[in-house]
């Protein structure tokens, strides 16, 4: 599975101070590679490791490492070169096995709650999945911090609010959003704090449901973006079209 920068430094971040700024920010890196001279490559396929001593004269950057990829930089201070790398490594390991746990439960028929529970082993954030018409096939997180009446009319009904169905959404541009779409996108309920990173999940090229992921903490929210697309995937298969109660 390829990540991203921002994908890592989440992964990284309980175990390292960390500062820096990551641009153009998509799930293209497929390996690590170390930065050979001062001039640090660009390519948004791989992750430069360095030693920050190398390339700053500040003795503050003794005993730190630098990430490179694209146009993205981060600074890991105070660490050890070695052991950066195999963490850097093991967030490879991580989010491959996390894919690869996902395709496992799809190909065995795993429901769709077992699907959204799968899910919230990487994502914090809660996760819905409702059919077409608003009828909820699984959820992760069914309490949120300050008490959400939308997700806790969902939670208590199984279905989308009705409330939430007559609301106008901003996208992050702050421009009205009429529907979801088939790429994941940040939608804001207007005059509300409420915020989801939302979209279509197709079957034979037909919308049969969507996804919803709530956000109660800003710092998650560029990684449930990205996630979101490689959930559709999984939460898309035929398997959950909306089904009849029995």
């Amino acid at each position: 599975m390829k990540i991203s920068m921002s994908l890592l430094k989440k992964y990284l971040s309980p175990y390292y101070s960390m500062q820096g700024t990551i641009l153009e920010d998509r799930m293209e890196i497929r390996g690590v590679r170390f930065i050979s001279d001062q001039r640090f490559p660009l390519s948004p396929e791989y992750v430069y490791l360095g030693q920050a001593e190398n390339y700053f004269s500040d003795p503050k950057y003794n005993n730190s490492c630098i990430l490179v990829s694209g146009k993205s930089r981060i600074l890991c201070k105070n660490c050890d070169y070695e052991e950066l790398l195999n963490d850097i490594l093991g967030a490879f390991d991580y989010f491959a096995d996390f894919e690869e746990r996902l395709r496992k439960a799809a190909s065995s028929s795993a429901s769709v709650q077992q699907m959204v529970d799968l899910a919230s082993t990487v994502i914090r954030s809660p996760v819905a999945v409702l059919d077409i018409e608003g009828n909820l096939l699984g959820l992760a997180g069914e309490s949120i911090p300050g008490a959400d009446p939308y997700w806790d009319d969902m939670v208590k009904n199984r279905k989308l609010a009705d409330q939430t169905l007559t609301q106008r959404y901003l996208d992050s541009s702050g421009q009205l959003s009429r529907d979801l779409s088939d790429h994941p996108q940040l939608l804001h309920m207007e005059n509300t704090s409420v915020s989801a990173v939302c979209m279509y999940l197709y079957a034979d090229r037909e919308p049969v449901g969507f996804v919803l992921i709530e956000q109660t903490d800003d710092l998650e929210t560029e990684m449930d973006l990205q996630l979101c697309s490689l959930l559709s995937v999984f939460f898309c298969a035929p398997r959950n079209s909306p089904e009849k109660p029995p």
